[in-house]
């Protein structure tokens, strides 16, 4: 609740909608999505959802962390308050534009199907029968196998 009364005071062009059903009218309304994540892990899927909808991003590190993206290339870095201010002023529709082109291009460089699937390949290929033999399955649930 306080987020929300805070960004209601942030002025019109500011929405705050909390939980929603489906992400892609919003994306259809918007020019850049914000990644301001501070602390915690986990897949960064609100990147993979911007570059899918051909967003730009404006992110701290940790918000594209483990994605191989390079910032002012994929996308804009901002860690402080007044890093947030100066990118998000700056920032110009065909600037936004060429970004979010950078951004999808990368990912699907470094996340298509087939490249993935050959990464995968080259893992399995390189276990041997030995290797293979050493694991045996996970004693607690079927979250995979361990050495």
């Amino acid at each position: 609740r306080r987020l929300a009364a805070r960004v209601r005071r942030a002025g019109p062009r500011v929405h705050y909608w909390g939980a929603v059903d489906a992400v892609t009218p919003l994306y259809e309304r918007a020019h850049v999505a914000l990644v301001p994540l501070f602390r915690g892990s986990g897949t960064r899927v609100k990147v993979l959802e911007a570059a899918h909808h051909g967003r730009a991003v404006v992110s701290t590190a940790l918000g594209v962390e483990g994605l191989g993206l390079r910032p002012g290339a994929d996308y804009l870095r901002a860690e402080t308050a007044t890093d947030w201010l100066r990118v998000l002023t700056a920032l110009q529709p065909d600037a936004g534009q060429t970004l979010a082109g950078s951004l999808h291009a990368r990912l699907r460089a470094l996340c298509d199907r087939p490249v993935v699937a050959q990464r995968v390949a080259e893992v399995l290929s390189g276990i041997s029968d030995t290797d293979a033999d050493e694991l045996e399955p996970a004693r607690d649930g079927p979250r995979g196998l361990r050495a």
